[in-house]
C-alpha cells in the first residue's frame, strides 16, 4: 500500500500544495483589492459624468454588447433619477480563477443622493488590471 506521508516524494507534495494554496489566496486577495479600486473609480466617473471613460476601461466583451452612446444614455438616466453616489458599502464578494485571470464579483449597498440601491459588478482582473465585464444598478426609484 502506498502512503504519501511515508514516501520521500510525499514529504514534498504536502508543503507544495500548501504553497500553491497560499499563493492562490494571496492572488485572490490582491485581485479583490484591484477590483474594489475599480469600483471606486467607476463611481467617481459616474458622479462626474465621465461615461466614455467607463466604456473605454471596460473589457472588450462588455464593449461588444453596447455602444458608448447607449452606455452614456443609460448612466445619464440613472444619474437623473438617483443622483450621484454618496456612499457605497460592500455587502458581498467572490473571486473565481478563470483562464483569463480572476473573475471578481462585488456587491454594494449604495446611498445615492435621491435614493438607496444596490450595485453589482463583475470584473476581469489580469496582470494587475481590472476590466468591467458587467454591472447592475437596482433601486426602487428606478421602477417608479
Amino acid at each position: 500500500m502506498f502512503n504519501i506521508l511515508e514516501s520521500p516524494r510525499g514529504s514534498i507534495a504536502l508543503p507544495l500544495v500548501a504553497v500553491v494554496s497560499l499563493t492562490t489566496a494571496c492572488s485572490f486577495a490582491q485581485d479583490k483589492t484591484i477590483a474594489e479600486a475599480a469600483v471606486k473609480t467607476f463611481n467617481q466617473q459616474y458622479n462626474a459624468g465621465e461615461f466614455a471613460e467607463i466604456f473605454e476601461a471596460a473589457e472588450p466583451r462588455f464593449q461588444e454588447t453596447t455602444s458608448p452612446e447607449e452606455l452614456a444614455n443609460l448612466l445619464a438616466a440613472v444619474q437623473e433619477r438617483l443622483g450621484p453616489v454618496e456612499e457605497a458599502n460592500q455587502t458581498s464578494w467572490s473571486v473565481e480563477a478563470i483562464p483569463q485571470g480572476s473573475l471578481v464579483k462585488l456587491t454594494y449597498k449604495v446611498q445615492f443622493a435621491e435614493a438607496s440601491g444596490t450595485q453589482e459588478f463583475d470584473y476581469l482582473v489580469a496582470d494587475g488590471k481590472a476590466q468591467l465585464l458587467r454591472f447592475n444598478i437596482e433601486s426602487e426609484k428606478l421602477m417608479e
